[in-house]
């Protein structure tokens, strides 16, 4: 901009200087014009400085945004392979859910299978069996034998007593953990 002032001055003394040294203050029509273009052209180098100044600014901010980008698409990636990670395990573990049903649906056929063949020894050989030993056991004066339901009652009963025993011996340590925290935040 500075060219400009100084091409308007040497333009200005130029002017003077062709006019004879006259020393008039009034402008001629050519060195009006002539300042008039030197002003447009100073408008100008203005203007294309403003322009200049908004690219390179726009510059910046497309530089930003691009690092903004990469930080972003990283992101997403990352968020792909983990979600990939998530979706092998899910797929993992619906896999052994099949698994675990199959072999659920084999133990209850096989439960199935095995009490049908209890019904079947009860009722085939277990009742005649005791039936007859009972008559027997009347016919030289002792008592029958206990009734199978009685002992199979028994037999349940023990089995559970044993069961509970062993769930409580399971859950003691984590029951005593429990407790002695609970103390702990009484204090």
């Amino acid at each position: 901009m500075s060219e400009v002032s100084n091409a308007m001055n040497n333009t200005l003394i130029d002017d003077d200087v062709n006019n004879n040294g006259n020393n008039n203050n009034y402008m001629t029509d050519e060195q009006t014009e002539k300042l008039n273009f030197l002003e447009r052209i100073r408008s100008k180098e203005r203007d294309i400085a403003k322009v200049k100044s908004s690219i390179y600014h726009e510059n910046d901010t497309l530089k930003t945004q691009d690092l903004l980008l990469d930080e972003l698409l990283k992101e997403r990636n990352a968020l792909v392979q983990e979600h990939k990670y998530h979706e092998a395990i899910i797929n993992d573990i619906q896999s052994d859910i099949k698994h675990i049903d199959r072999l659920i649906k084999e133990r209850n056929a096989e439960k199935t299978r095995i009490q049908k063949g209890i019904n079947n020894l009860h009722d085939t050989q277990f009742s005649p069996l005791k039936d007859s030993l009972d008559e027997m056991r009347r016919s030289v004066g002792l008592p029958p034998l206990p009734s199978f339901d009685s002992e199979r009652t028994r037999y349940q009963t023990e089995y559970l007593t044993q069961r509970l025993t062993e769930e409580i011996e399971y859950a003691a340590p984590t029951g005593k953990q429990g407790s002695s925290s609970g103390t702990k935040r009484r204090r």
